[in-house]
């Protein structure tokens, strides 16, 4: 007889050989059901690719690595290109900052007269108002 501990029952050898032959068929069924099943899916799937008609593959699939399309850049910027972007970042970060009513003052002057104009308008009206200024270096302190 075996004596579990903390579970106050006797077992015989005689009543569990039962409960585990039990088990294992229980077990062995589960797992032949599941192998029957899979082997069903793996034999209807390839039953289907043979009646499906086949496609062409074409060149581009069958290469092993992925060809990398060739870089397009643009021209190289002309000293005019680049002062223009330059003008233009700053027209842009000193209306940023500006009132309604001041940005569309600047881009009517920006309009007829040019971006330095507009620009120049623009940094006059955010000196007097609030949050175009530009900020001032702090001193180093020692």
């Amino acid at each position: 007889m075996i004596e579990y501990p903390n579970t106050g029952s006797n077992m015989s050898t005689q009543e569990i050989e039962p409960l585990i032959q039990g088990f294992v068929a229980n077990l062995v069924e589960l797992v032949e059901a599941n192998v029957a099943h899979r082997l069903q899916k793996a034999v209807a799937s390839v039953l289907v690719d043979h009646a499906a008609p086949k496609r062409k593959v074409s060149q581009a699939e069958t290469r092993s690595q992925p060809v990398a399309r060739p870089i397009r850049r643009g021209p190289t910027p002309t000293p005019k290109m680049v002062q223009a972007r330059k003008i233009q970042g700053q027209y842009m970060a000193a209306v940023r900052g500006l009132k309604p009513a001041d940005r569309n003052r600047v881009k009517k002057l920006t309009s007829a007269k040019g971006a330095v104009a507009g620009l120049a308008l623009a940094r006059s009206l955010g000196q007097g108002g609030t949050g175009a200024t530009p900020r001032q270096p702090q001193s180093i302190r020692g």
